[in-house]
């Protein structure tokens, strides 16, 4: 006869506790918020930077357009507009930051000030400035 092989009374069964569970789901539930976090914050930004790239390349064109303008115009002076482009008004204006008279002719430095915001409101106005030089 073979002799009979002892159980214990209290098996050990190899698996998760409750316990363990319930820690695992609370640290994935803290990695999860903080993800999220981070998504919200990126997600913010990078509708920002949608919305400057066309403002920036509508305040380029704004500029461009009135150095033709005054490199054509007889008088030299430029103007003060707005323009509707798109989605997206212009208001541009222009003075004479200063003037320079040598032997072959008058050169002009113009400040440049153009602000670009929508034309639903719905989006921060940007401002930008530069110079632009004529003869």
């Amino acid at each position: 006869m073979r002799p009979r092989e002892h159980i214990p009374a209290r098996r050990r069964v190899a698996g998760l506790s409750l316990i363990e569970l319930i820690v695992a789901i609370v640290l994935l539930a803290i990695l999860g918020a903080g993800f999220m976090a981070m998504y919200a914050n990126v997600t913010r930004h990078n509708a920002a930077g949608e919305q400057a790239a066309p403002m920036t390349w509508v305040a380029q064109g704004v500029m461009e357009y009135e150095l033709l303008q005054t490199e054509l115009s007889a008088a030299g002076t430029p103007a003060t507009f707005t323009v509707q482009l798109g989605p997206y008004v212009a208001n541009a204006s222009f003075s004479t930051a200063t003037t320079k008279t040598v032997s072959t002719g008058t050169y002009y430095a113009y400040l440049v000030t153009v602000t670009v915001t929508c034309a639903s409101g719905a989006c921060a106005p940007m401002v930008f400035t530069s110079y632009v030089y004529s003869t």
